[in-house]
């Protein structure tokens, strides 16, 4: 993986570890994944390139985004029970 693609993936990874709620977390994706995200950019990039490269490229970016899907998806967890636990514990009411 080039130098360009680790340090985009490295600070792509270190944002979805920052994220402190699911709304910024969305943000952090919406970043690196939407429609005009880093990632995404990379991805269209391919088309200039020869067959052979982007055999090579395409499945160095693939790596890329897969390595990110699954710190967000783990993240959004996190966040998510969080959120939840922390609403139960707001709620909490003693019928005795």
């Amino acid at each position: 993986m080039s130098d360009t693609r680790s340090q985009l993936l490295h600070t792509a990874l270190e944002a979805v570890a920052s994220a402190s709620n699911l709304n910024d977390l969305k943000a952090v994706e919406v970043t690196y994944l939407g429609r005009a995200g880093q990632i995404t950019e990379l991805l269209k990039t391919l088309k200039d390139l020869s067959p052979e490269e982007k055999r090579t490229t395409g499945q160095a970016i693939q790596e890329m985004k897969t390595a990110f899907t699954a710190a967000y998806d783990a993240r959004f967890l996190a966040l998510q029970k969080a959120e939840i636990d922390a609403k139960l514990r707001s709620e909490f009411f003693d019928i005795t």
